[in-house]
């Protein structure tokens, strides 16, 4: 008769093991990750918090200068600088194997380009890869224009003569764009767009605009600037479009 007990007290110890959290089995696995370096607040800073090359048209480059500085009190090595995507686009110069030395000591900032180059038309946002360090998380943003103009810079103009560019509206991209806006912005009212040319506008993918004409008539001795701002929809993306702007320079001589 004693056999009973003994068999019941067995059955409720395998209830009672049975029964636990699963999760608790796995508490040492769970304070490794929770301890991960990783994870930890930045040790260094980045200026700017943001990297902008704006808009930019195929084929042209832009670098922008970024400062890292050492928040911590302690020694930071960044072995590489990459972006997570698009590395043909995005190079690096002087950010391998950066030294910093703790916070506000000599040393402790330091200095490297970035530059942005594509032939191609889109988005180009990225994400800078520190190596082991994943904060600070750093965004780079760059678009490469589909529908452009090189900027328009006039010949060196007497007062009372005028100087006259033509040039075209290149679209780069594999789809129809309609132009919506065309408007020249210049407050000196020496630069007109004559014959004007009219929206909406439609360009052919890989192809160019008719011809549109600036003159340039400068009324005192200065650099003028003025600028074209164009508004562009594309047939098979909906809202998406590009807000272009082309630069104008003329410069009035006696």
């Amino acid at each position: 008769m004693k056999i009973f007990p003994l068999i019941l007290t067995i059955l409720i110890l395998v209830l009672f093991v049975s029964c636990q959290d699963p999760s608790a089995l796995d508490a040492t696995k769970s304070i490794t990750v929770i301890h991960d370096p990783n994870n930890l607040p930045a040790l260094f800073e980045v200026e700017p918090v943001e990297i902008d090359f704006g808009l930019l048209h195929p084929g042209k480059s832009i670098i922008r200068n970024v400062l890292i500085r050492n928040i911590s009190n302690q020694i930071v090595n960044i072995n590489e600088v990459k972006g997570t995507k698009f590395s043909e686009n995005y190079s690096f110069s002087n950010a391998q194997n950066v030294f910093l030395t703790p916070k506000n000591s000599i040393g402790d900032s330091h200095s490297f380009g970035i530059k942005f180059e594509s032939d191609l038309p889109g988005n180009y946002d990225n994400l800078l890869d520190w190596g082991t360090y994943r904060n600070p998380q750093t965004k780079v943003w760059a678009k490469v224009a589909s529908v452009w103009a090189e900027d328009v810079r006039f010949d060196v103009t007497s007062i009372g003569n005028y100087d006259l560019k033509v040039f075209q509206l290149i679209n780069s991209s594999d789809s129809k764009a309609t132009i919506t806006e065309f408007e020249l912005i210049d407050s000196d009212g020496v630069m007109i767009n004559e014959p004007v040319f009219s929206v909406p506008a439609e360009i052919e993918p890989h192809s160019v605009s008719k011809n549109i004409f600036i003159t340039f008539n400068p009324n005192e001795v200065k650099v003028f600037k003025a600028k074209i701002r164009i508004k562009v929809i594309y047939a098979d993306s909906g809202e998406h479009y590009t807000d272009e702007i082309i630069e104008l320079e003329g410069e009035g001589i006696y």
